[in-house]
């Protein structure tokens, strides 16, 4: 079809006018999603429901640790996985920057030169020189007249992968500060684990010497200083399990923040006792989880990019419309393509329209409207599956400090009962199985002991962890 200039010009204007306002393919609305309005699991020890927002930006500084800290700034900065998380940030962006490079028009030079020759039987006796030569340089350039917003909807998709992805190394960062916590509380745990058995392992020893010295006075049969010999050597078998525990969570601990497994043994060889935090927690709203929770918010970003792309598809039905032009520098001797009248060139548009492709683009459309209800689906699931772990983390919280409440008990009463056996086994009045099950006791529960404490510090880390605390701040996060 021809037009004249002056009908092709208004069209076009017209078009290039249109396109601004028309998109193919549905707007986001976020799906609906049923949070409670409270938490049933909270615990006793709170403050902040039905405060919106809470900050949980450094939780870590309840535990008034200033190793625990300096080892998150540390993990902060030179973490390989965050590193890679962060990656994987720079390749969306340079995705985004290839769909939004199609706003624009192509444009590329080119050169040629070619030297064609006639046959001698296709006509033309007169001729006598049947070789030709053509030498060009120029440009080409094309532009897409976005009328359904096809290329809108794609930048719109690779915008919300952006942010995805910034989610995703939000949601790295999460995880990543509860792992420094978890194993720097491992470690504090395994230390006092350790103290307490050599205790354990001196005062097994010291009765073990006393019944040594009952035995050679002839007070004692040999069987209480063999029993005492296998009370203290099934004690002392625990130690190297325990050493090799600690030796593993300082390695794992060293990993996290990017330095080599040995990197932390002597900073971290000094004992220290597990940390008293605050057990008072600043909890919001079950609503606010869409707001805190990196992985939440990646999962909305992923179906806001696949929704878009529902868009991109159907514009595929509609006609698409291009400019293209060229001009060039052509001439048979390429000495004279600067001169007057050796000017070429093209411009106009060309219109492209998939009439018929046996149903490939509306089973595309198909695809990408599945995948949408997949996506939107699995939003959905991050919003139940963050309640859930948000009230766990509160159960396990909340049953965990009961069960230490319960153990100091038990230690203390083991305390007593192992120096007032010891008396009376002493003065003669007991046998040594009352201080053999006495002393194993005391042994067991301070062990329990320790291993609550430390359990109970890992699940305050769990739900600030479950509440998506820990990125807000980070020095580094785009």
């Amino acid at each position: 079809m021809n037009l004249s200039r002056s009908v092709l010009l208004p069209v076009v204007a017209g078009l290039v006018a249109v396109q601004a306002g028309c998109k193919t393919g549905p707007d986001y609305t976020r799906p609906p999603v049923s949070t409670p309005e409270t938490w049933r699991q909270l615990p006793a020890t709170t403050s902040g429901n039905g405060e919106s927002p809470v900050d949980l930006s450094e939780w870590w500084i309840l535990f008034q640790d200033a190793i625990l800290t300096d080892l998150i700034h540390q993990a902060m900065e030179d973490s390989l996985d965050l590193k890679t998380a962060f990656m994987r940030i720079e390749e969306a962006a340079a995705v985004r920057g290839i769909a939004r490079g199609d706003y624009l028009p192509a444009v590329q030079g080119f050169g040629d030169a070619s030297s064609t020759r006639v046959s001698d039987l296709s006509g033309g006796d007169q001729l006598t020189d049947r070789t030709r030569e053509i030498y060009s340089v120029g440009l080409d350039a094309s532009w897409e007249v976005d009328l359904w917003g096809r290329i809108r909807r794609s930048v719109e998709s690779a915008d919300a992968s952006l942010q995805a992805s910034i989610e995703d190394y939000r949601d790295t960062l999460v995880l990543l500060c509860a792992q420094i916590a978890n194993n720097y509380l491992s470690v504090r745990e395994l230390q006092m684990r350790i103290r307490l058995l050599k205790e354990n392992i001196a005062n097994q020893d010291s009765t073990r010497r006393l019944t040594q010295g009952r035995y050679d006075a002839g007070l004692v049969p040999a069987l209480d200083v063999h029993q005492a010999e296998l009370n203290l050597s099934r004690t002392r078998s625990a130690l190297p399990l325990l050493r090799q525990q600690l030796a593993v969570a300082t390695h794992r601990l060293a990993v996290l923040t990017g330095k080599a497994p040995g990197h932390l043994a002597v900073s971290l060889a000094e004992t220290e006792d597990l940390s008293h935090p605050d057990m008072t927690l600043p909890v919001g709203l079950p609503a606010d989880l869409l707001r805190q929770r990196p992985d939440v918010r990646r999962a909305e970003q992923q179906l806001i990019a696949q929704t878009a792309k529902i868009g991109v598809a159907k514009a595929d039905l509609l006609p698409r419309l291009s400019l293209s032009g060229s001009f060039a520098l052509q001439a048979d001797d390429a000495g004279r393509l600067g001169e007057s009248g050796s000017q070429t060139y093209r411009f106009g548009p060309s219109l492209r329209w998939a009439l018929f492709q046996g149903g490939r683009i509306r089973s595309n459309i198909q695809a990408e409207e599945a995948r949408t209800e997949q996506a939107m689906l699995q939003y959905q699931q991050s919003v139940l599956l963050a309640l859930e772990d948000v009230e766990n983390a509160f159960v396990s919280f909340a049953e965990e400090k009961d069960r230490l409440d319960a153990i100091r008990n038990s230690v203390e009463s083991a305390a007593k009962s192992v120096s007032q056996v010891q008396s009376l086994y002493e003065n003669g009045l007991v046998n040594f199985l009352n201080v053999l099950d006495a002393e194993r006791s005391l042994a067991e529960q301070q062990d329990l002991l320790a291993q609550s404490a430390g359990q109970l510090n890992r699940n305050l880390v769990g739900i600030y962890r479950s509440l998506g605390g820990g990125w807000q701040l980070s020095p580094t996060h785009p």
